[in-house]
C-alpha cells in the first residue's frame, strides 16, 4: 500500500477533529464517495489548502513531489521532443535492452525521484512507481515501452501525467500520515478497506477529469518547470476540494 510507520500527525484543533472523523468512518469500513470526497477536503485544508502547500507551505511536505514532477515533465518534454531514445540518453540512462518491463520502471524511477531520505521523498517515489505501472502497463516487452508512451502522451499530455502523479501522491501521502493510527484505532483490516476507499476515489476524480478533456494547453519548451509543477499540483489539490 506504499504506507510508511512512525509518524505522528500534527495535533491542531483541525487536525484533531479530522483525526477524529476519519477514526470514526474507518470503524464501518469503505467509506462511500461522499464520505471519501469530504475526508480528501478536510485533508487538504488541514494541511493550509492547495495554494499554501504547492507553495512548500503546507504543514505536510510535498517538495519531493514537486522537484520529481519538474523530472518527469522534463523527460516527457524530451520523448515529445527529440524521441524516446534520446530522452533515455539526456536523463543518462545509457541503456535498456535487454531489461524486462519491471527492471525498466525501476531503472527509470531511481532516475526520475528523489533520494529516499525523508518520508516525503518515500512518498514521492510510491507516487512515482504508481505512475509508472500505469503507463507501462501495457508494454508486453522492453520494446514496446516507446510506442506505449507514446500513445499514453497522445491522450493524456504532459499536464494529465502530472495530475496522475500528484494524485497518487495525495493517496500516498494520505496513508503515511494516517495508516499507524487507523491500524491502533481500527484494526489493519479495517484501515485497509478504509484507504481503498479513499484510493477509489482518488482515482476516480483523475479519470473523470481525464476523460472530459479539460485540461489546458501549455507550451513546455519555454516554461520553469518548477514552476509549473508547482501550479498544476495546485490546480490538482483544487480538483479534490482543496
Amino acid at each position: 500500500m506504499g504506507t510508511s510507520t512512525g509518524y505522528d500527525a500534527p495535533t491542531t484543533p483541525q487536525w484533531s477533529d479530522l483525526k477524529s472523523d476519519i477514526t470514526r468512518l474507518a470503524r464501518d469500513g469503505k467509506p462511500n464517495t461522499e464520505q471519501s470526497r469530504e475526508v480528501i477536503r478536510k485533508y487538504i485544508n488541514s494541511n493550509g489548502g492547495s495554494k499554501n502547500i504547492s507553495q512548500g507551505k503546507g504543514v505536510v511536505s510535498s517538495n519531493s513531489a514537486q522537484r520529481t514532477a519538474s523530472k518527469i515533465s522534463g523527460f516527457l518534454f524530451d520523448v515529445r521532443q527529440y524521441g524516446f531514445e534520446e530522452a533515455l540518453h539526456r536523463l543518462n540512462v545509457k541503456s535498456y535492452k535487454g531489461m524486462n518491463t519491471l527492471e525498466f520502471t525501476l531503472t527509470l524511477t531511481d532516475f526520475l525521484s528523489e533520494s529516499a531520505t525523508s518520508l516525503d521523498d518515500a512518498d514521492s517515489r510510491n507516487a512515482l512507481s504508481r505512475l509508472m505501472e500505469e503507463l507501462f502497463n501495457e508494454a508486453a516487452d522492453v520494446e514496446e515501452l516507446n510506442s506505449v508512451l507514446e500513445q499514453k502522451l497522445e491522450e493524456f499530455d504532459i499536464e494529465g501525467i502530472l495530475i496522475k502523479f500528484f494524485s497518487y501522491y495525495l493517496y500516498e501521502q494520505f496513508c503515511r500520515v494516517f495508516y499507524e493510527r487507523l491500524v491502533t484505532r481500527v484494526g489493519d483490516i479495517k484501515a485497509e478497506s478504509f484507504l481503498s476507499g479513499i484510493y477509489d476515489y482518488i482515482i476516480s476524480e483523475v479519470h473523470l477529469l481525464n476523460s472530459e478533456d479539460s485540461l489546458t494547453s501549455t507550451d513546455w519548451g519555454s516554461i520553469d518547470l518548477n514552476e509549473t509543477s508547482s501550479d498544476i499540483l495546485n490546480r490538482t489539490l483544487t480538483i479534490y476540494g482543496g
